[in-house]
Order: structure tokens, then C-alpha cells, then sequence
């Protein structure tokens, strides 16, 4: 047996006291937007990234057998994703139809609405996991047979109300648009700060590829207090 193979082997049974449990309690998450849902999920989990939903659980109390949180004005599909962020680590958009064929789908909207909900739920993690989502999936159209997709003018003005000034997804939007550099691209109808900060960034040439900064977790909020989570992952 080769050693990486034995190697791999030991891995199996190896000791590991971060093991999840799927034997702790459950939390019902009631959520009313476009369509109301109700969602399942470990508390363990629920509480594992979100100060919203940590302070959230802990207002239920341990003694309360009737366990549920509320929010309004949520897109269940929004939580939906978040929930599998938070059991898989990884964000995915569907880009196939039931037969398995590939189409085009914008996911600009869903994305934007990903990120709002991680400022709402005060989830850095989350938030700093879908800017990367942002940056492949930007990446990714440019590759496509479908070409480069950015996001309309009513995304980038729902994205900039529900932000702060300084929210580093803010300099993202403006680094693709300046890395593209075709004037085109931009609306007249874009949030003023944006306008001015792309067309600044474009008097000063192209800019650098997206994909490249973000290898350096410069869109990200985690700052030095604290590890990014692609290091947990």
C-alpha cells in the first residue's frame, strides 16, 4: 500500500473533538418575504457564525420545547443558501435545468441578496464567502459563451442602500467594472458614489483582475483580529 494511501486510511479513524452532532437540538426558522417558509437546522450550527441568530437562540432559553425564531421581509431562497453555506461551506448556483443541460441564468440578484443577508443576519463569514462567490462567478462569464455579466443599475442601487460606505464589496463592484474598463458598461442611473469611484479608477488604467486580489483577502471583512474562513474550511 502506498503511503499517501495508508496515510489516507489512518485519516478515517483519526481522533477529531470538532466533530459535528447531529443530536443536538433543532431550530424551526420561520421566514415571510416574497413566499413564506419554515426551515429546520441545528442549533449548533445556526449558532455557529451569526451573532444575530447566536442572540437570537439564546433569547428561546434551553427550557423552551417550543424553539423558533421569526424573520420578516427574508427571501426564503436567500436562507435557503445560507443554511447549505452553513452545513457544506460552499455557496452553489445552479446553472442546469432539470435534464442536466447548462443555461444561462443572471445570478447577479442572488448574489446581491446573499450579501445583504449576511449584513442583516451579522455574519462576516458568510459575507466574506459570498464576495468570493462574486468573484468566480464574475471570473466564470467572462470565460462563458454567454460573456461577461455585471450586475443592472437597480442591483448595484439595492446593494449600496443596504450597505455601509465602507463595506469592502463597495470597492469589488467598482475593481470589476475598472478591470473591464469599458465606459459602456456604466448607467447613467448607478449610485452616484459608484459612478464617480469607477470612473476614477478608470482614468487611472486597467485594473487588476478581480481573481488576482482576491488570493489576497482584500475584499474581505475579517480584517487581522480574526483568521478568514477559507483557512477553516
Amino acid at each position: 500500500m502506498s503511503t499517501d494511501k495508508r496515510s489516507k486510511l489512518l485519516h478515517v479513524c483519526e481522533p477529531n473533538a470538532e466533530r459535528s452532532s447531529f443530536s443536538n437540538t433543532t431550530i424551526a426558522v420561520h421566514v415571510t418575504g416574497p413566499e413564506a417558509a419554515v426551515f429546520y437546522a441545528h442549533e449548533k450550527l445556526l449558532t455557529s457564525s451569526s451573532l444575530v441568530l447566536v442572540r437570537s437562540c439564546r433569547e428561546l432559553g434551553s427550557a423552551s420545547s417550543n424553539r423558533r425564531i421569526f424573520f420578516e421581509n427574508l427571501d426564503p431562497r436567500s436562507f435557503n443558501l445560507y443554511l447549505n453555506w452553513l452545513y457544506t461551506s460552499a455557496i452553489t448556483l445552479s446553472s442546469a435545468d432539470s435534464t442536466g443541460e447548462q443555461r444561462y441564468e443572471d445570478h447577479w440578484p442572488l448574489l446581491i441578496n446573499l450579501y445583504v443577508l449576511s449584513i442583516r443576519l451579522e455574519d462576516l463569514d458568510f459575507a466574506d464567502a459570498v464576495t468570493d462567490a462574486m468573484v468566480s462567478y464574475f471570473a466564470h462569464t467572462k470565460r462563458s459563451d454567454w460573456g461577461l455579466q455585471l450586475p443592472i443599475s437597480n442591483w448595484k442601487h439595492f446593494l449600496y442602500d443596504n450597505t455601509p460606505p465602507k463595506a469592502k464589496v463597495r470597492r469589488l463592484l467598482v475593481q470589476m467594472y475598472a478591470h473591464v474598463r469599458d465606459p459602456v458598461l456604466l448607467d447613467e442611473r448607478d449610485p452616484a458614489e459608484f459612478l464617480a469611484e469607477t470612473s476614477q479608477a478608470m482614468m487611472k488604467g486597467a485594473a487588476e483582475d478581480p481573481l488576482m486580489s482576491a488570493a489576497t483577502c482584500c475584499f474581505h471583512e475579517h480584517g487581522n483580529s480574526r483568521s478568514c474562513y477559507r483557512d477553516r474550511l
